[in-house]
C-alpha cells in the first residue's frame, strides 16, 4: 500500500484539476454565475464553484445537464474529464494505507458530490435514450 503522504502530495494537481474543471462546468451551465462567486475564486475559494453545482441542484437543473450533456460537445467533454480525473483519484486513494478514510471523505465532499450527480444525470440520459 502506499503511503498517504505521498498520495496526498500526488493528488493535490488532480484536486486543481477537478476544481478548475468544476469552474469549466459552471460557466457552459450557468453563463451568467453571479460575481460574488468569481470574487470568492479569486480571493483563493478554489471550491466555491463546486459547491454551488450542489447547493443550487434541482430537479429542473438535473434535466438541464441531462439536455446540455447530450447537446453540448464542450460540456460533455470537461463532464468526461471530470469523472475521469475523479474516479482516477478514488482509484489511488483505494490504494493507500488510509484507503477507507480517505475514500470516504473524498466521497462526501462537495468534489464527490458534483462527482455523483454527473454520473447520475449521464445514466439517466442514456436510459431516457434507450426507452425514448
Amino acid at each position: 500500500r502506499a503511503h498517504t503522504g505521498k498520495f496526498l502530495e500526488h493528488t493535490t494537481y488532480v484536486i486543481e484539476q477537478l476544481h478548475s474543471l468544476a469552474v469549466d462546468i459552471a460557466r457552459i451551465f450557468q453563463p451568467s454565475v453571479e460575481e460574488e462567486l468569481w470574487k470568492r475564486y479569486y480571493k483563493g475559494d478554489q471550491g466555491v464553484f463546486l459547491r454551488h453545482i450542489t447547493k443550487t441542484l434541482s430537479r429542473q437543473k438535473f434535466e438541464a445537464i441531462q439536455k446540455k450533456y447530450q447537446t453540448d460537445e464542450k460540456f460533455r467533454s470537461y463532464v468526461m474529464r471530470y469523472l475521469k480525473e475523479y474516479s482516477a483519484l478514488i482509484k489511488h486513494a483505494r490504494a493507500t494505507d488510509r484507503a477507507e478514510v480517505l475514500t470516504t471523505t473524498f466521497s462526501t465532499s462537495d468534489m464527490g458530490k458534483l462527482y455523483m450527480l454527473l454520473s447520475k444525470s449521464m445514466e439517466a440520459g442514456v436510459a431516457d435514450q434507450a426507452t425514448g
